[in-house]
């Protein structure tokens, strides 16, 4: 069962990978096997079809993320994601695993507020792609039964705002428009703050400051 399931987090590895560029910051995503949003993508489809053994394989794959996202933020994911396996608790499972997309979003935020000044532009740009990759994953419940499409598409727009602020690369000429750091932590912020607005069960368990000027 654990070599299918690894097969089947390969596959959607190799055919997200020709389109998502892998988030190279902090050693510890460089050395990730498979991207996380690769795995958040099997493990809600796992969580559909009700197959836990698949979850908890698919989620080895994630453990360095977990645990630093425990260490930065002092969220115990671990621990909620074992409970709610042990208890089969499928709502519960797709709440922690919102969080945890949640949280990996912020980080990366994190990073390309606080590395931007070292990396080139198209990197800065690759990670947030996959910030926004992670947003994806929160979309739907959004508009299913948050505050609906208009909070959706306000969020969307900003992300759109924090591309902007990040400049402009063309890989055919080479030639970058300089990033706005400042701006671009302005847009972060609000998208975070947007997210725990409408996802509170999120807020209780963050600790220390929102986002890092840089």
């Amino acid at each position: 069962m654990k070599s299918r399931a690894f097969a089947t987090i390969i596959a959607i590895f190799i055919y997200c990978s020709l389109f998502v560029p892998k988030l190279e910051a902090q050693s510890y995503r460089s050395e990730l096997e498979v991207a996380p949003t690769d795995v958040y993508k099997a493990v809600f489809d796992y969580i559909e079809k009700k197959d836990y053994e698949k979850i908890r394989t698919a989620l080895v794959y994630i453990s360095p993320v977990i645990d630093t996202l425990k260490n930065k933020f002092g969220v115990e994911l671990r621990l909620e994601i074992e409970t709610a396996l042990q208890k089969k608790d499928v709502p519960s499972l797709n709440a922690t695993i919102r969080k945890l997309v949640f949280y990996d979003l912020w980080d990366t935020f994190n990073s390309i507020v606080k590395e931007g000044n070292s990396q080139p532009q198209d990197k800065l740009q690759a990670w947030l792609k996959l910030a926004y990759l992670d947003y994806l994953f929160l979309s739907p419940m959004v508009v299913a039964e948050k505050k609906g499409y208009a909070a959706d598409q306000e969020i969307k727009k900003i992300f759109k705002k924090a591309h902007d602020a990040l400049g402009e690369y063309s890989p055919y000429t080479k030639e970058e428009k300089g990033s706005n750091l400042m701006q671009f932590a302005e847009y972060a912020n609000q998208i975070e703050g947007k997210c725990l607005e409408l996802f509170p069960e999120f807020k209780s368990t963050v600790t220390g400051k929102r986002q890092t000027e840089p």
